[in-house]
């Protein structure tokens, strides 16, 4: 999902995922202060419930692929013991 957070000199559109995924602490920091400053109230919510959407996604992946191994392992046991 796409989220903009816009100020008086410019603006910037995220990639939810994308953004959070991979920038370092000091880039979602200021992600973060920039949503404070410039975002409503139901902006903000939306944000976070984005993020959360994410990391429950993210967990539900690599939940499934912990599984996915687990049954690997088990057919494959009494081929290789």
């Amino acid at each position: 999902m796409a989220f903009t957070i816009t100020w008086p000199t410019g603006h910037i559109t995220l990639d939810i995922g994308k953004f959070f995924g991979g920038a370092d602490k000091k880039r979602v920091r200021k992600v973060l202060r920039l949503a404070k400053q410039y975002c409503t109230e139901d902006q903000r919510e939306e944000l976070i419930t984005e993020i959360n959407n994410e990391i429950k996604s993210r967990t539900a992946a690599l939940d499934r692929c912990g599984e996915l191994e687990f049954e690997r392992e088990q057919v494959l046991r009494p081929f290789f013991g």
